[in-house]
């Protein structure tokens, strides 16, 4: 069970909710590629929380967090349009048919943005989505969770901090759909519990727009079989060697992929039944800091392991591991530590950290860096301590694992992985 944010405003919110659907941008390529990665880690049974932007001024207390969702389908791709009432959601611009977003003027009007036909507008509030899952509800609330309750009311217990850093850094690093922690989660369901005292769970119904029989010649493509437009020019380019042009189609692959039993990856991942979460691009520091993909790992009702990939798309380098692993450049340990055991329920005592690197080659540089790193600081066999005295909590014993080095080769329409073996 995983959770994902999804963001919506006043026009699109009762069309998604009537009609049984969330959707996400068509990625033109550049950074919107990065919305494909979103896509790639919903699974049906995953849950669904609504984050509703405000569109005015007029209403502040109308922006938040809201409703409980279930993930029903497979995602799919589909440009029809859906309506409910006067609003409505596109798959495409209804004047010519151009499946990308549409873009804002400094007025706030949005245009289609298809180079190869005369300027026009979109209608206000409709928005292009044709990247969609179908979802059911589960809980429904008259309120949302406001901005300042959800992050800095201290009467309530935890944090919100992927969010949070995503919340605060600025323009282009919010995201339209993005997964969160099981403890947030946690926390947001609680509080739209709280300030609704009374809410729906029973009995709710959602008549979807279509079916799931209905899209099954509509399910999104493999990674790497995912074409930019009509062209058919693939989306993630490959070179002649078997790299990748850029770690975007190696992310959303893995993500893709890391559940589905794959040679290598699935001896990392270990026992499914232990994986409490995975997400891309999680955020665990102010400057922007973040991991590649992040995967939780869960043991007799207690966190145990964090996993954490760091991609190249050509070769992991001594570069690679003084980013990620020096403690001279970076409190790797500490800063991911504290994300995954600051608010997690229960509290642990130890967790391991496992770094995973993985680029299309392993250079020695890499290898003599971690050996480096190791004989200096002793990173991979002594543990710190992080102290929660001041919260309340349990200090949490904290232990990087030896880091583990992959290589990786595009074969066919799937990824091949190897282990690079060495010594510290």
């Amino acid at each position: 069970m995983n959770w994902h944010v999804f963001v919506v405003d006043t026009y699109s919110y009762p069309v998604h909710t009537t009609k049984g659907f969330c959707g996400v941008k068509n990625p033109k390529g550049g950074g919107r590629k990065g919305l494909l990665y979103d896509i790639k880690t919903y699974r049906k049974g995953d849950y669904v929380i609504f984050y509703q932007m405000r569109v005015d001024e007029s209403s502040p207390l109308s922006r938040g967090f809201r409703d409980v969702f279930r993930i029903v389908s497979d995602p799919f791709y589909d440009d029809t349009s859906v309506t409910s009432d006067t609003n409505t959601v596109l798959g495409k611009c209804p004047i010519c048919g151009y499946s990308y977003s549409e873009k804002p003027d400094n007025d706030g009007i949005y245009h289609c943005t298809n180079p190869n036909v005369n300027p026009h507008t979109i209608p206000t509030g409709q928005h292009i989505l044709p990247y969609r899952v179908l979802i059911e509800p589960v809980m429904r609330f008259d309120d949302p969770v406001d901005d300042n309750t959800a992050y800095i009311d201290v009467e309530d217990n935890g944090e919100l901090p992927t969010l949070r850093w995503r919340k605060i850094t600025g323009a282009g690093r919010s995201r339209s759909a993005q997964r969160i922690l099981p403890e947030e989660a946690e926390k947001l369901v609680r509080l739209m519990k709280k300030i609704n005292a009374n809410y729906q769970n029973d009995s709710l119904k959602t008549l979807n727009y279509t079916t799931p029989q209905m899209i099954a010649n509509k399910l999104v493509p493999e990674t790497l079989n995912i074409v930019r437009d009509t062209s058919g020019v693939p989306l993630y380019t490959v070179k002649r060697n078997g790299s990748l042009a850029d770690e975007s189609g190696l992310e959303a692959w893995m993500l893709e992929n890391i559940d589905k039993n794959i040679p290598v990856l699935a001896e990392i991942i270990g026992d499914l039944d232990e994986l409490e979460f995975w997400g891309n691009n999680v955020q665990d520091g102010v400057g922007g800091e973040n991991a590649d993909i992040l995967t939780l790992h869960k043991r007799n009702g207690k966190r145990f392991k964090a996993t954490v990939f760091e991609l190249k798309k050509d070769e992991v380098n001594k570069d690679t591991i003084n980013q990620v692993l020096n403690p001279e450049k970076q409190n790797y340990a500490k800063w991911i530590g504290q994300l995954v055991t600051a608010n997690c329920n229960p509290p642990i005592e130890k967790l391991q950290i496992q770094p995973i690197m993985v680029g299309f080659k392993v250079d020695q540089s890499a290898i003599e860096q971690i050996q480096n790193i190791q004989n200096n600081f002793s990173t991979f066999t002594n543990e710190m301590i992080i102290d929660y005295k001041y919260r309340n909590r349990t200090s949490v014993k904290i232990k990087v694992l030896k880091p583990i080095l992959l290589s990786y080769k595009v074969v066919g329409s799937t990824v091949e992985l190897r282990r690079e073996s060495y010594t510290l």
